[in-house]
């Protein structure tokens, strides 16, 4: 979107102004972006600079989605062809369903950890507080 205000302090004060006000008075951020002749980007940056609550919006997927990601995923899918598979974000499966395809290494080093982990319990529970700190090191 063109802009052919100043970008001077004042300016861009003066337009934060008019966005607070706007936004105080209800008006929708396509509107209010209009109406300032300033990108949506620029009024999301607006709203931050004036402290006003800007969510993230979320993606949702459904039990259907999640059920059948979960099945790519376990079937060996990478994150990333699941994601194009459903049609959202790696990203987002990645932080739902987190865990899957980890490399060769990675699960060696994620089961040595399972397996000093539960050594370490079972030390603990004997109360043998010196073999339990071997463990550690």
């Amino acid at each position: 979107m063109a802009n052919n205000l100043p970008n001077t302090a004042a300016a861009i004060r003066e337009r934060r102004d008019q966005v607070a006000a706007m936004l105080a008075a209800g008006f929708s951020d396509e509107r209010i972006a209009t109406e300032v002749c300033i990108s949506p980007r620029s009024l999301l940056r607006h709203k931050r600079a004036i402290g006003w609550q800007v969510e993230r919006p979320r993606p949702r997927l459904s039990a259907e989605e999640i059920a059948a990601a979960l099945r790519l995923l376990e079937d060996g899918a990478s994150y990333e062809e699941a994601a194009r598979t459903l049609g959202c974000a790696s990203t987002t499966l990645r932080s739902r369903l987190p865990g899957f395809n980890l490399s060769p290494e990675d699960l060696a080093l994620v089961a040595s950890l399972a397996k000093r982990w539960k050594k370490l319990e079972r030390e603990i529970n004997r109360g043998n507080w010196r073999s339990a700190g071997k463990v550690l090191k």
